[in-house]
C-alpha cells in the first residue's frame, strides 16, 4: 500500500482550508451535536417519572432476597418457599447501583417479590431487570388458584420445563384489581447479581421504551456500518494505511459495542460462560492498536513528530497484548483489578493521543483539531455515563444511550478526518507530480544543453583536427623537401662544394629542429585533447623548470641576441604534474623569443599569493605584441601561426596547448598586449609544499 512521503518535498506547501470551508465544517459539527442532543431529548421525553417505578424504592412492589450464606444452587422452588416461611429472606436494601459483582463465578440468587395492584382494573405490567446482560433469569408467579407458573428471560434458548423466553431482561406480570401477587425470581450470571429493579405498571409504556431503545441501536448500527463501509471503500480505492486502520478500528469497536450492550446475543445453550461480554472486551481492546496506527498515519507523526510517534508505536504494541487479558473475566474476584489497570492504560493512551493532536495543531495542522473535535462527543458521553445521577428512572439505559450517541457522533467526525486526510494525500501526490514534472523538464533541458555543448565541442574538435592536419601537412613537407633536395644534389652533382653542403646542412638541421618541436607540441596537445585526465600531482620547483626550458631555447635566443632576466625564488614549488611547468614555460618562452626584436630582453618574475594558495609567473617580452582581434580568439583552438621577427614559422598550437594544460591543473593563463608594446603572459599555478630535504 502506498503512503504519503516520509520526507517533505522541497518547496511543497499544502494549501490551507479556505474560510468558507472552516465555516462549513463548524456548522456541520454543530448540526451533528444538535442531532445527538435532540435524539437524547426525545428519548428522555418517552421516559416520564410515572411510567416506571424503582424497586425497592416503591411500596407497590416489595422485594427481598435470600442471603448468600445459604447455598442457592441446591434449592428448588418448594425449598425456597419453605425457607421463606421461616423468615430468612432479607429485604432488598436501597442501592445506587443496578447490580453488584459476584464473589465467585457463575453465582445464583433467589429474590422474593410481592406485586400489588392498588387500582380497580386489570393491570398488565412488566417487571424489568434493568441490565440486559444477565445470563439467565426465571420468574415463578403464584396464580389465583394456588398454582405456580414460570417464565424465562435471557438468551433465546428454551430450557426444560420453561417456556420460550419472551424478553431478554423483563417479565410480563398480570394483576387483578386489588390483587397482591407473590413471585420468586432466580437469577444466574457469571459476573454480577441485580440489586435494583424497575416496575412498569403499563405494558404499552414499556413497549414504547423498548421500541425506542432498539431503534437507537438500529440507528447506531446503521451509522457504524456506514462509517465502516466508507473507510473500507476508501481503502479499496486508494490503498492508504490510515484508511485500513480506520476501517479496522471502526469495525472492531462497533462490533464490540453491540456485543457489550447485548444487542447481539451470543450466549450458547450449552455454555455457562458469558461469551458475548468476553468477546466484546476482546474486540474493543483489539481495536485500540488500530486507533493508534490510524492517528500515526493521520497526523504523519513519523515525519513531523518522531518522539510522539515512538510513544504511539509503543502503546499500540502494549494494547496488542491487552485483548488476551479478558481471561480475567473468568475470575470475578480479580475483575475490578483488571478494570482498574485497563482504565489506567486507557487514560494514558487518551492523554498521548490528545498530546499528538495538540502538537499537530500547534504546528498549524488542521487534522489535529479535527481529531480533538471528533473525540468530544464520545468523551462527553463517557463523562455523563460516570457522572449521571444513579437514582433516575431507567438510569442504566440513559447512561448507555449517552455513550451510544457520543460513539456514533465520534465515528462520523472521524470519517471527516479521514476525508480531509485523503484530500491532503491527493494534494501531496499532486505536488509531488508537479515537482517531478518540473525536475524532469529541468533535467531534460540541462541534458539538451549539455548535448548541444558537446556537439559544439565536437564540431570545434573536428575543425581543429582538420586545421592541424593541414598545418602538419604543410610544415612537415618543408624539411622533407630540403632533405630530398640535398640528397639529389649530392647524388647527381659531383662538383657540389663542401661549403655549399655545410650551408644546406645548417638549413636542414634548422628544419629538423622545427619539425621536432612541432611533433613534440602536437603529441602533448593531442594527449590533452583526447585523454582529458589529470595525472598525479607532484611538487615541482619552478626555478629549475624555467632554466631547463631556457636551455632548450638558448640557441634560438643567442641567434637573435635575446637575453633572459628572471627573478624566481628557488623555494617556489607548484603542485602540478612533473613535466607540466617545463612544457608550458618552453612554449611561452619560445613565443616570446619568436616575436621579440633582436637584441631585446625577456623578463620573468614570480611570487606567491598572500594566502599561500597560488604562485603567479609573468613572462614579459618587448616584441611586436598581439592585435586586439587575434587576442579575443586566442584560445578558441589551434590557429594560423604568423611569422616571427626573423621569419620564424610555427603551427599555432602552442598557446592553446598551454591554456588547456594549465586549466587541467586548476591553474589560469592570461595573455595581455600592453599599449607600450610587447606581450605579457601571466600563469597561475596551485601551490605545492616544499620538498623534504632530509
Amino acid at each position: 500500500m502506498s503512503s504519503p512521503p516520509d520526507r517533505p518535498v522541497e518547496g511543497m506547501k499544502l494549501s490551507p482550508l479556505p474560510t468558507p470551508a472552516w465555516m462549513s465544517i463548524a456548522i456541520l459539527v454543530c448540526i451533528i451535536l444538535m442531532v445527538g442532543a435532540c435524539f437524547y431529548g426525545l428519548s428522555i421525553a418517552t421516559l416520564k417519572g410515572s411510567w416506571a417505578l424503582t424497586i425497592p424504592d416503591t411500596d407497590i412492589v416489595r422485594a427481598a432476597y435470600l442471603p448468600d450464606e445459604f447455598p442457592q444452587v441446591t434449592h428448588t422452588l418448594e425449598e425456597v418457599i419453605v425457607l421463606d416461611s421461616t423468615g430468612i429472606f432479607v429485604p432488598l436494601p436501597p442501592s445506587k447501583k443496578a447490580d453488584q459483582l459476584n464473589q465467585k463465578a457463575h453465582n445464583q440468587r433467589w429474590f422474593r417479590l410481592d406485586f400489588t395492584n392498588p387500582t380497580d382494573r386489570f393491570q398488565h405490567g412488566v417487571f424489568d431487570l434493568i441490565r440486559r446482560v444477565y445470563d439467565d433469569a426465571v420468574l415463578y408467579q403464584r396464580e389465583t388458584d394456588g398454582t405456580w407458573t414460570s417464565s424465562k428471560a435471557g438468551p433465546p434458548w428454551p430450557q426444560q420445563g420453561l417456556e420460550y423466553p419472551l424478553r431478554w431482561h423483563a417479565f410480563n406480570v398480570t394483576l387483578m384489581p386489588g390483587e397482591t401477587k407473590r413471585a420468586y425470581l432466580l437469577v444466574t450470571d457469571y459476573h454480577r447479581m441485580p440489586s435494583k429493579f424497575l416496575w412498569w405498571p403499563m405494558l404499552d409504556h414499556y413497549l414504547s421504551w423498548e421500541r425506542f431503545f432498539y431503534a437507537a441501536f438500529a440507528c447506531y448500527s446503521f451509522t457504524w456500518l456506514t462509517v465502516a463501509a466508507h473507510g473500507y471503500f476508501r481503502f479499496a480505492l486508494h490503498r492508504q494505511p490510515e484508511q485500513w486502520h480506520f476501517f479496522m478500528f471502526v469495525f472492531l469497536h462497533g462490533l464490540g459495542t453491540m456485543l457489550g450492550r447485548n444487542a447481539l446475543s451470543l450466549h450458547l445453550p450449552f455454555s455457562p460462560l458469558p461469551i458475548a461480554e468476553i468477546l466484546a472486551g476482546v474486540l474493543i481492546c483489539a481495536s485500540v492498536p488500530f486507533l493508534f496506527q490510524f492517528i500515526r498515519a493521520l497526523l504523519s507523526t513519523k515525519r513531523t513528530d518522531p518522539s510522539i510517534d515512538r510513544l504511539l508505536q509503543l502503546n499500540a504494541k502494549i494494547w496488542m497484548f491487552i485483548p488476551l487479558t479478558p481471561v480475567a473475566g473468568f475470575f470475578p474476584t480479580i475483575l475490578p483489578i483488571f478494570m482498574f489497570i485497563l482504565g489506567v492504560f486507557g487514560w494514558l493512551g487518551f492523554f498521548l493521543l490528545m498530546t499528538a493532536a495538540a502538537r499537530n495543531w500547534r504546528r498549524g495542522g488542521a487534522l489535529g483539531l479535527f481529531f480533538v473535535l471528533a473525540c468530544v462527543p464520545y468523551g462527553a458521553g463517557l463523562s455523563v455515563y460516570h457522572i449521571l445521577e444513579h437514582d433516575s428512572v431507567a438510569w442504566v439505559d440513559q447512561r448507555c444511550l449517552f455513550v451510544l450517541i457520543g460513539n456514533a457522533l465520534s465515528l462520523i467526525l472521524l470519517s471527516f478526518c479521514l476525508i480531509y486526510r485523503s484530500r491532503l494525500t491527493r494534494e501531496e501526490h499532486y505536488l509531488l507530480h508537479i515537482n517531478y514534472s518540473t525536475d524532469l523538464e529541468a533535467d531534460v533541458l540541462r541534458r539538451t544543453q549539455e548535448l548541444q555543448q558537446l556537439s559544439e565541442q565536437l564540431k570545434n574538435a573536428v575543425q581543429d583536427r582538420d586545421r592541424v592536419l593541414a598545418i602538419i601537412g604543410h610544415d612537415l613537407r618543408g624539411p622533407a623537401i630540403s632533405l630530398d633536395s640535398l640528397a639529389r644534389l649530392i647524388k647527381y652533382d659531383p662538383t657540389f662544394q663542401q661549403n655549399e653542403i655545410t650551408d644546406w646542412a645548417a638549413k636542414v638541421s634548422q628544419a629538423c629542429r622545427l619539425q621536432l618541436d612541432l611533433l613534440t607540441n602536437l603529441l602533448t596537445w593531442g594527449r590533452s585533447q583526447l585523454e582529458r585526465q589529470q595525472t598525479k600531482n607532484k611538487s615541482v620547483n619552478l626555478s629549475s623548470s624555467l632554466l631547463l626550458a631556457w636551455n632548450d631555447l638558448r640557441e634560438n635566443a643567442d641567434r637573435k641576441r635575446i637575453t633572459l632576466n628572471h627573478s624566481i625564488p628557488t623555494d617556489l614549488h607548484a603542485k602540478v604534474p612533473h613535466s607540466l611547468p617545463q612544457v608550458i614555460l618552453r612554449n611561452l618562452l619560445g613565443n616570446a623569443i619568436k616575436y621579440s626584436h633582436p637584441g631585446s630582453t625577456i623578463d620573468v618574475t614570480a611570487w606567491r599569493s598572500d594566502d599561500d594558495q597560488t604562485i603567479t609567473v609573468t613572462i614579459r617580452d618587448h616584441g611586436v605584441g598581439i592585435p586586439p582581434d587575434r587576442l579575443k580568439a586566442l584560445f578558441a583552438g589551434p590557429g594560423t601561426s604568423t611569422e616571427g621577427t626573423s621569419g620564424e614559422s610555427g603551427i599555432g598550437v602552442g598557446l592553446t596547448l598551454c591554456h588547456d594544460l594549465i586549466r587541467a591543473a586548476d591553474g589560469q593563463l592570461i595573455v595581455e598586449s600592453p599599449e607600450e608594446g610587447g606581450t605579457r603572459v601571466t600563469v597561475t599555478f596551485p601551490t605545492g609544499p616544499l620538498p623534504d630535504k632530509s
